[in-house]
């Protein structure tokens, strides 16, 4: 039989059972908690970690790309400045080669160093027969290609009329674009059998009056000729 007090002492006893049960768990729930984030922050920090080493991997990758990108343009920078250097240099002893092309009439070297001989003079009207200017003025043309044969690559000759349609020749020619090839086969043929260069570098071009060079129609009756220096890279 339970008095008064027994009942207090029990009360008393089942509450400080509850107390510290409530104590124990709490601090299992605090210890639980504490121990939690921690580690997910050290997992956020580490995959922030990995993240940033492999972008820095990256970076240092490109840039060492980019290094040997920008180290193989400056080379090809340099041998293309050393090629431009000498083919400046051999245009410009083909020019002063070129110099006796003053005192033909009608003559004249452009600034790119190609040579323009007027039809009118060098050949017959109308005509794809060269006439005997013609062939003296070819001859030294052919003197000149000679001396610089080694440092040809190709010949280019070009043959352009006017826009006149043709009429008396029409028996020979079919139209301008027809007599322009001709008298650029002509130059052609007898370069090639006075100079020393190897006929296989020579190759020629019409283009009738569709490259006028000017309003005068004598001038754009004219065969060009354009010398491409040798790539000695």
């Amino acid at each position: 039989m339970y008095t008064a007090f027994s009942d207090k002492r029990v009360y008393i006893e089942n509450t400080g059972a509850v107390m510290i049960l409530r104590f124990i768990v709490a601090s299992l729930v605090i210890v639980f908690v504490a121990g939690c984030v921690p580690d997910e922050q050290y997992a956020a920090v580490q995959d922030n970690y990995r993240r940033s080493e492999n972008r820095s991997r990256e970076n240092v990758k490109t840039v060492a790309e980019l290094k040997l990108k920008i180290d193989s343009l400056e080379q090809e920078k340099k041998a293309l400045k050393l090629e431009i250097a000498r083919r400046d240099e051999m245009l410009a002893t083909y020019r002063s080669h070129l110099e006796w092309a003053k005192l033909i009439p009608g003559a004249e070297v452009s600034s790119e160093g190609n040579l323009i001989l007027k039809g009118d003079i060098i050949f017959q009207p109308g005509s794809h027969e060269l006439t005997a200017q013609g062939r003296s003025a070819l001859d030294e043309v052919a003197k000149v290609l000679s001396s610089e044969s080694p440092n040809i690559s190709t010949i280019r000759i070009d043959g352009h009329t006017d826009s006149t349609p043709i009429r008396k020749t029409k028996d020979k020619y079919d139209s301008n674009m027809e007599l322009s090839f001709m008298r650029a086969y002509s130059v052609y043929t007898h370069l090639a059998e006075k100079s020393h260069v190897d006929p296989a570098r020579f190759y020629i071009a019409a283009f009738g009056d569709t490259r006028p060079r000017s309003n005068d129609l004598s001038d754009n009756r004219r065969v060009e000729i354009l010398v491409q220096p040798e790539n000695k890279q």
